[in-house]
């Protein structure tokens, strides 16, 4: 799998475009990849376009287990981040 990463941004940050763009194109997304995605729409670096855009590939391209767990209990992870209410 080809490094998504651009090399600014974020110490390891990645471009939320290219993540899409393989999500959509049939890729799985890393743990690292998620957290960062989830960390920076949390931030405002990542727009809520943008993050439509992640969660409709998801929706037709589908998220193994272990990745659907970290968007609840991963470090950065939506319940974690948003606190008790979205628990």
């Amino acid at each position: 799998m080809a490094d998504r990463r651009p090399g600014r941004g974020w110490p390891r940050g990645y471009a939320a475009v290219d993540l899409i763009r393989a999500k959509r194109d049939g890729a799985a997304l890393t743990g690292d990849e998620i957290r960062w995605l989830i960390g920076a729409y949390l931030s405002g670096e990542v727009a809520e376009e943008q993050m439509s855009a992640l969660l409709m590939a998801v929706y037709f391209r589908g998220l193994d287990a272990d990745r659907a767990a970290q968007l609840d209990l991963g470090d950065g992870g939506l319940r974690r981040a948003a606190g008790p209410a979205a628990a």
